[in-house]
């Protein structure tokens, strides 16, 4: 056959199958959810980061198909924390900001508290962006304090100091230490 005709028949192809209507398998239950964000959360803790990453999207993938803010904030948070690990600081950062937008929709804190620790984390230790990253601790100590987490204000707390104090504003980081 010629070539000509090959490629005539592969576009004809497409034309003609490319109206078949596909059915749409109805999303997995929030509690299947969860259980693949925990799947891709212990592959990241095993350094798999591959198979961390798949099942992340496959859980946002999921959660947008349910309109579940909570799921698809916690996906981010964990395609954020892979990207962390490998030193690919933009795309962390980036995730992290597309998890906390999700996250805001949501009415749980405990989530939010995690993601601004996180880009507080990103921006003091990784791009030296001390006032950004100081920012979100302070956003991330509103929201331990809300949910009553003394480890995670303990933490957040921590940080903010040593940021300050990275800083040489020892007077402005003395408070978070009481």
């Amino acid at each position: 056959m010629h070539p000509k005709r090959i490629i005539l028949f592969f576009l004809f192809s497409l034309n003609m199958f490319g109206n078949i209507p596909v059915v749409k398998t109805p999303a997995p239950s929030r509690k299947a959810i969860l259980k693949l964000t925990i799947v891709a959360a212990n592959t990241l803790a095993e350094s798999k980061f591959e198979h961390s990453l798949a099942a992340s999207r496959l859980a946002i993938q999921y959660a947008m198909n349910r309109d579940d803010d909570y799921l698809i904030a916690q996906s981010y948070n964990i395609i954020s924390a892979n990207y962390e690990e490998l030193s690919e600081v933009d795309k962390s950062i980036f995730y992290y900001k597309k998890g906390l937008t999700n996250a805001n929709g949501t009415t749980n804190d405990t989530i939010k508290n995690a993601l601004n620790n996180n880009l507080g984390n990103m921006y003091c230790f990784e791009t030296n962006n001390l006032d950004q990253g100081i920012k979100y601790y302070k956003k991330a100590i509103e929201y331990s304090t809300i949910i009553a987490d003394a480890s995670r204000t303990y933490i957040t707390k921590m940080n903010i100091t040593w940021a300050y104090f990275y800083k040489g504003d020892y007077y402005k980081g003395e408070p978070y230490l009481d």
